[in-house]
Formats: C-alpha cells, structure tokens, sequence
C-alpha cells in the first residue's frame, strides 16, 4: 500500500483496518519555514520492513516565514 501523500489520519485509519503494525515519526524544517497547520500531517516518506512493519515519516504542510 503506498501511502506517500496521503493524510496521516487517513493512512493509520486504513493500516488499523488492516491490522497492519506502523510506527510515525514526525518532522519539521530546522528553520526558514513554519507549519501552516498541525492538524493535518501528511505522509513524506515509508518504509516497509522485512517483517512487514510501515515505518511512516510524516510532516504538516509548510509556509515560508516572511
């Protein structure tokens, strides 16, 4: 299952119905750029594993700083 794009509520509701095994990391940009929201992460990255663990990154949308 590709997740990649997706909202990450979207993707742990999915995998949950699956009753696949994930683990979220969240992300941000050292500086220079700010979340427009915290509300919607979305998926940047994944990783399937060999035993079949997603190994998800997420991140909120960005805006830069003026």
């Amino acid at each position: 299952m590709d997740t990649i794009g997706h909202p990450l509520e979207m993707v742990i509701q999915q995998l949950n119905a699956l009753q696949y095994q994930y683990n979220v990391v969240l992300t941000r940009p050292a500086r220079g750029l700010q979340p427009e929201s915290n509300s919607c992460l979305y998926v940047i990255r994944q990783l399937i594993s060999d035993d079949g663990v997603y190994h998800l990154i997420a991140a909120s949308k960005m805006k830069k700083i003026s």
